[in-house]
């Protein structure tokens, strides 16, 4: 299921994870798994190793709902969730 704001508008998490699955998913893979991309406006602005630190990042750089994380690596059935979305 999408998150979408009240006027039906995509958020960034929706134009990241589906920006991330294709065009960037495949290719993070191999150098970054296990590490999370920093997105906004569907682009990697970072790679980060650790989610909190790349939250306070998201957040200092963009604000709150400004951005969206996603976990490189990690199927989302494993994981358990399609994107850490800050909104």
């Amino acid at each position: 299921m999408s998150e979408h704001d009240s006027g039906g508008t995509p958020t960034q998490a929706d134009v990241n994870h589906a920006a991330f699955v294709a065009r960037y998913q495949d290719e993070l893979e191999s150098e970054h798994s296990g590490k999370m991309a920093l997105m906004r406006d569907g682009e990697v602005v970072e790679i980060v190793g650790d989610k909190d630190v790349a939250y306070e990042l998201g957040l200092q750089r963009y604000g709150d709902g400004n951005f969206s994380l996603e976990r490189i690596g990690v199927s989302p059935h494993s994981l358990g969730v399609l994107a850490y979305a800050f909104e």
